[in-house]
């Protein structure tokens, strides 16, 4: 099986859908029905409900207000009634809401914020874990969030910095113990990568993995000093972070694990 396989979920799976008429709850809807699962939808709008049931058949759908509770149960009856159980919930129901001076935001889109944002997510959890718990397949209670502040600032500093840095952290933390030995000694197990003074400096030393989990009350600042008393002993200890990806990637596509020949050798 290859890693993308992986990622895709099972067949047969019976999932629910919130607000799965349109947007990112329609996208989801389809990507679980394309990989062969058994979905339902349900939305406040009928138009959209109707146009998804007619772009893809497949998908059946329950007309509600997410934020009422007497919905909720309705919508709970046609996913017994359709699906038969449940296996995985996604809770996508969200509004924007009111956004401005505290003293300009009326009660009732506040209340009614609360309600679709908060409640909601209660009202459908709370009926979807008895049918969650008696679900043979690794059952999943997803909840869906999304920023809507009305200004770019929280893009600019949290989202677009998080999504630039994963283009580096994710080669960082897979050559950590990924294709390594699968032993309880921490100096086979772990990966050691040589690198830039300056990584290591925003890292605190900790490409010296190995060195860290096998003694780690010794302080990050001594990891190097440490480094040159037990590189000897190190199986998996790769001269930087490219030649790390280089056995992370032979690992994940080939099943190739590193460290094997000096472990033996021992």
């Amino acid at each position: 099986m290859s890693i993308l396989d992986s990622l895709r979920p099972p067949p047969d799976l019976r999932v629910l859908v919130t607000c799965g008429a349109g947007g990112i709850g329609a996208v989801i809807a389809r990507a679980f029905h394309e990989a062969g699962s058994r979905v339902h939808v349900c939305d406040i709008d009928r138009a959209a409900l109707d146009r998804l049931n007619n772009e893809v058949p497949g998908i059946t759908g329950s007309m509600a207000d997410a934020s009422v509770a007497d919905d909720v149960d309705l919508v709970f009856d046609d996913v017994q009634g359709t699906l038969g159980g449940l296996d995985v919930l996604i809770n996508n129901a969200g509004i924007r809401g009111p956004a401005g001076p505290i003293d300009t935001i009326g009660g009732a889109a506040w209340e009614r914020t609360v309600a679709v944002n908060l409640h909601s997510h209660y009202y459908f959890a709370r009926r979807a874990v008895p049918m969650l718990r008696r679900s043979g397949t690794s059952p999943r209670l997803i909840a869906m969030g999304s920023v809507a502040a009305g200004t770019p600032v929280l893009l600019l500093v949290w989202i677009l910095p998080l999504l630039i840095g994963q283009v580096f952290l994710r080669p960082y933390l897979l050559a950590e113990h990924t294709g390594c030995a699968l032993t309880r000694d921490c100096l086979d197990n772990t990966r050691t990568t040589l690198t830039l003074a300056l990584v290591r400096l925003f890292a605190w030393n900790m490409p010296y993995h190995a060195e860290h989990h096998a003694y780690p009350a010794v302080p990050f600042h001594a990891l190097p000093r440490l480094h040159d008393h037990v590189r000897g002993k190190i199986a998996n200890l790769e001269p930087g972070y490219i030649a790390a990806t280089i056995a992370v990637n032979r690992f994940l596509f080939r099943g190739e694990r590193t460290g094997l020949e000096q472990i033996a050798e021992r």
